[in-house]
């Protein structure tokens, strides 16, 4: 992040920090929970991708298997 952005957030909290404490904690405990949806968020995406690419891994392997074993049934077709 840019220090200009760094600098304008630091001084937004000190400014709600300075209005009230009421208001500085509810912002930082709406700014965990965001934190933590996103977190969360990530890590579900993760997961769905990981749980995706062993499916195609299984899916792959499967056709090899049917590939094979056509090209068995087409060997013996073609020495009768």
């Amino acid at each position: 992040m840019d220090k200009g952005v760094v600098n304008e957030l630091v001084a937004t909290l000190a400014a709600l920090r300075a209005a009230g404490e009421t208001g500085f904690w509810t912002l930082l405990v709406i700014l965990l929970v965001i934190i933590g949806i996103v977190a969360a968020a990530l890590l579900y995406q993760r997961i769905i991708i990981r749980t995706f690419q062993t499916t195609a891994k299984t899916t792959e392997e499967l056709l090899n298997g049917l590939n094979t074993n056509i090209r068995v049934i087409e060997a013996n077709i073609r020495t009768v």
